[in-house]
C-alpha cells in the first residue's frame, strides 16, 4: 500500500507527533482534515491517461491500509495488478461516513471513489510532495513511477531454512 494527498499527509504529521495508536491517528486526521486541500493529478495507467482531483490517491495491491480499514477491498496481491484508489474531494460532513465505508468494506460503492487497476502507473502534480510507503512517510518529486515485479519477491519457508 502506498499513496499521495492526505492519507500521505496524515503519515507525515502522525510521524512527527510525540504520541503513537489508533487514537492519535484518528485525532490527528479530524484535526488535519478542516483545512486539507484536494490536488490535481494526472495519472497515466497502462498507457491512458487521467485528469483527476484527488483528496487522496491509494496504490493498494493488498485491500487493507492496517488496523483493518479497507481502501480496496478487491485488490489481490495475486491478480498481478495495482488498484489505483482516486478518493475524489467530498463535503466535510461525509467524512466520517468515508472512515466506516474503510472499515466495512464498502469503499469501493461510494460515489467518491474511483478504482482502476493496472500494471504500470505514472502520476503527475504540480509539486514534490509527501508519499507514504505502507504508511512511513517519504517525499517525493513531481512524477511518481509505479510497476508490479511479478514473481519478484523470494521467500524461502520449511524446515532446511536457518
Amino acid at each position: 500500500m502506498a499513496g499521495m494527498g492526505f492519507d500521505a499527509h496524515i503519515s507525515q504529521v502522525f510521524a512527527h507527533g510525540k504520541t503513537r495508536g489508533f487514537i492519535t491517528y484518528i485525532k490527528s486526521s479530524f484535526k488535519e482534515v478542516i483545512n486539507y486541500k484536494s490536488h490535481e493529478y494526472t495519472i497515466e495507467i497502462d498507457g491512458k491517461t487521467y485528469k483527476r482531483t484527488a483528496f487522496m490517491l491509494s496504490f493498494a495491491n493488498s485491500s487493507q491500509f492496517g488496523n483493518n480499514a479497507h481502501v480496496s477491498p478487491y485488490a489481490s496481491v495475486q491478480d498481478g495488478l495495482i488498484d489505483v484508489c482516486v478518493i475524489k474531494p467530498f463535503p466535510l460532513w461525509r467524512f466520517i461516513e468515508m472512515g466506516i465505508r474503510m472499515f466495512t468494506k464498502t469503499a469501493e460503492g461510494s460515489k467518491y471513489v474511483e478504482i482502476i487497476r493496472g500494471k504500470h502507473i505514472v502520476v503527475t502534480r504540480d509539486s514534490d510532495g509527501p508519499l507514504h510507503l505502507d504508511g512511513e512517510p517519504e517525499t517525493a518529486g513531481e512524477r511518481v513511477e509505479i510497476s508490479v515485479l511479478p514473481q519478484s519477491l523470494k521467500i524461502i519457508v520449511g524446515d532446511s531454512f536457518k
